[in-house]
């Protein structure tokens, strides 16, 4: 059993520092403004107190003298990757979709050819302007996040309001996708969590024959979440917990030395369900969703006595669990919850004794359900 939990705990410390891995692969880049005027945009790689900036460029690497030097920053790269609808006269709203900061910056601008644009919405993957008062054309969309710059891919046709009822009544079905996309807003992601477990009901009790004997603990986990629509999502859950073993409690109650080598309950979850949300704004939401799947519950060993001993070893029973989760989600990047799961596990426990009697196998039937507070971050 303990080489099992250390095997799980050895996945989790993978995810784990995969995450900070995929964190480091950052969307920013350093920028170094020099007195002259002059802007290198790059990576540093190292700096050298009060000497020596060396920056890794698109051209190889550079070494800045720090006397140089007016100001050092980070900027967001930002990335255009469709927009919608491609045409429309003045006062139109368009959408431009793809990876920004999750915030507006105050430098942030949108032009249509090299007249800026009225910015009406920001969000992390969408971004709605409205066409500036220009002359009818094509025009190349782009945005410009400091010295940064994305150009859109396809050009932007601003045409006059008989030209548009034109376009209408020949392919009227091109209307008919900018209004989904307004309203879909995204749920969808990958989140890592961590959290404050409690044990609920006979779990967590330490009286009655089916008290489980379980104390707080915590879990680490991580959910995907598919998009369906602006209101709906499908919630995907692989989730490893760990609660104490309450050996106090138990030895008050019987007079006989009890110990144990793992000391821990532990379940390990995966499931599937179906999410629903309440959009605050394009970015900030509420939800809830309930899911189901496989299910391993563990159960800890137990030792009653020291030299004439009944011992009940380590089981890993597997079965099914459902669960219940709720929160709220800010900014598309932090969400705060609360997750109730429950298993129902009917454990085979080999018994064995001091006195040389054969093992025996037993059948404890155990209902684990746990409440959990938790914070997530999404990639």
């Amino acid at each position: 059993m303990r080489k099992y939990f250390r095997i799980g705990g050895f996945i989790s410390t993978l995810l784990i520092i995969n995450t900070l891995l995929l964190y480091s692969q950052s969307q920013e880049v350093d920028v170094i403004y020099l007195k002259n005027g002059k802007i290198i945009s790059g990576k540093i790689v190292e700096r050298i107190p009060d000497k020596t900036v060396v920056i890794e460029t698109k051209d190889g690497i550079e070494f800045v003298d720090y006397v140089d030097i007016k100001r050092i920053q980070q900027e967001f790269i930002p990335k255009i990757e469709g927009i919608t609808p491609n045409s429309g006269t003045a006062g139109t709203t368009v959408s431009l979709t793809g990876s920004f900061p999750a915030s507006q910056p105050k430098d942030a601008a949108v032009f249509f050819g090299e007249v800026q644009a009225d910015i009406l919405l920001w969000g992390k993957t969408k971004i709605e302007v409205s066409v500036p008062e220009i002359e009818p054309k094509d025009y190349v969309i782009s945005l410009q996040l400091g010295t940064q710059k994305d150009f859109a891919r396809i050009a932007y046709t601003v045409t006059t309001k008989i030209e548009r009822t034109r376009i209408q009544k020949r392919t009227p079905q091109r209307e008919i996708a900018p209004v989904v996309q307004e309203e879909g807003y995204n749920t969808g992601g990958f989140w890592m969590d961590i959290g404050y477990t409690m044990p609920l009901g006979d779990y967590g009790k330490a009286e009655g024959p089916n008290s489980g004997y379980a104390k707080k603990g915590f879990g680490v986990g991580f959910e995907g979440r598919i998009h369906l629509s602006r209101n709906f999502f499908l919630p995907m859950n692989f989730h490893v917990t760990y609660l104490s073993y309450n050996i106090d409690e138990l030895q008050k109650q019987i007079p006989v030395t009890i110990s144990s080598e793992g000391k821990s309950h532990g379940l390990i979850w995966f499931t599937v369900g179906l999410g629903f949300a309440i959009h605050l704004s394009s970015s900030t939401y509420l939800f809830a969703s309930s899911d189901v799947g496989p299910t391993m519950v563990h159960r800890p060993d137990t030792r009653y006595g020291t030299t004439s001993y009944t011992q009940y070893n380590a089981v890993n029973t597997f079965t099914a669990g459902y669960g219940f989760m709720g929160g709220i989600t800010f900014s598309d990047d932090v969400s705060f919850g609360y997750r109730f799961f429950s298993a129902k596990a009917r454990h085979k426990v080999e018994v064995s004794f001091s006195n040389m009697f054969a093992p025996q196998e037993i059948e404890i039937e155990q209902l684990a359900e746990i409440g959990q507070i938790y914070i997530s971050f999404s990639w």
